[in-house]
């Protein structure tokens, strides 16, 4: 029997909160989304982060993001999960993740000015769905309607009511009268800023320091949903390390994004040099390439040997380019890729040879690393 076919009462409901966060913080790394808002999306519609089926009896949607099967068969696939996957509490954050990331584009787009939307008006994608939520957000909408009124521009007239009685609590008010759209906004900031603190505690908690200043402290759903400092330290980090790799080994400029891009998956854009729950036990990976095993020892002792912090950029651009000195086969692999992704790929299987490869992430922040060097001029 295929754990798809499992009967939905057959499957625990519990799911260990730290780990959530640990897979929802890397699904969150992939699709540069934040953490806190998957998290607390999760914690709001399960009433705890909980592996359950809705609670409305129509509806298949299962597990911590209440995903249906019909998102998921569209969603899934192209992130390489089966029909199977989708009771695995686990493998939601990934799809969560990605739904997320495909709607924050959607709403900046839509939105006036071109704002980042706030984690209320990203959450307005989840309850409307992106194209709906971008008809009743986007530019030109007086948010002052009513959203029944709106929703006759996103649904069919005979499904107007029935949807606004299955979201009352964000959609009416108390007396049952519709909710203008900011009543809608405020609503959703009201319901979702608790479990954006629970999000704040689990987050700090396996990666303290990670956000700076967390979430709680510079805002909250109604804010823009924070992506952190990852993604602002790499830009600034990034050109001045491959400069140093063109200038030291001659490789092209995308040729050393391939590396950066690797690397900035890695250590989620130089914030976290220490492996988050390592998989395979023990220490786990260290430095901004996460050298684990003999490679960790022989990093530290290169730092402990030239007087570095493991932490500090001389110690680990002085131990990356050490390596590479002394694997010129992988110096000439890399020179021999002729774009982005083929370099990123080079880099991955000759010098990173990772247990779990993910090259859609690494791909992506070698990206990051050309755009942030190129703004800068090269």
């Amino acid at each position: 029997m295929k754990l798809s076919d499992v009967p939905p009462d057959n499957i625990s409901p519990d799911i260990n909160p730290d780990d959530f966060a640990s897979e929802c913080l890397s699904a969150a790394r992939i699709h540069g989304v934040s953490p806190h808002f998957l998290i607390a999306v999760a914690n709001y519609e399960t009433d705890g982060i909980k592996n359950i089926p809705s609670k409305t009896a129509a509806s298949d949607a299962f597990g911590p993001f209440q995903v249906t099967k019909e998102v998921w068969s569209t969603e899934a696939p192209p992130l390489g999960f089966t029909d199977d996957d989708r009771v695995d509490p686990f493998a939601q954050c990934y799809v969560a993740a990605k739904i997320t990331a495909e709607a924050n584009d959607g709403l900046k787009v839509a939105l006036p000015g071109q704002k980042p939307p706030t984690g209320a008006e990203l959450y307005c994608s989840r309850l409307f769905g992106l194209t709906g939520a971008t008809k009743i957000l986007g530019s030109g909408r007086d948010r002052s309607q009513s959203i029944k009124d709106a929703l006759a521009d996103v649904l069919a007239p005979d499904k107007v009511a029935p949807f606004m009685d299955a979201n009352a609590t964000l959609l009416k008010t108390k007396d049952g009268t519709p909710n203008t759209i900011q009543q809608v906004i405020d609503a959703i900031v009201a319901a979702l800023d608790p479990s954006l603190k629970v999000a704040v505690t689990l987050i700090n908690k396996i990666a303290p320091g990670l956000f700076d200043p967390p979430p709680s402290t510079s805002g909250t759903f109604g804010s823009p949903a924070p992506s952190g400092k990852p993604l602002e330290v790499f830009q600034a980090k990034a050109p001045a390390v491959m400069r140093k790799l063109m200038s030291d080994f001659g490789f092209s400029d995308f040729q050393a994004g391939g590396i950066l891009g690797n690397l900035g998956h890695e250590c989620n854009g130089f914030t976290q040099l220490q492996e988050i729950r390592p998989l395979g036990g023990g220490r786990g990976g260290l430095g901004w390439a996460q050298w684990t095993g003999p490679r960790r020892k022989t990093f530290e002792q290169f730092c402990a040997d030239n007087h570095f912090e493991t932490s500090s950029d001389d110690g680990n651009y002085g131990y990356l380019k050490k390596e590479l000195g002394e694997q010129p086969k992988t110096v000439t692999a890399l020179k021999g890729a002729g774009n982005l992704n083929d370099a990123t790929l080079v880099f991955e299987q000759k010098f990173e040879i990772a247990g779990v490869v993910n090259m859609d992430s690494r791909n992506k922040w070698a990206q990051r690393a050309m755009d942030a060097f190129r703004a800068g001029g090269g």
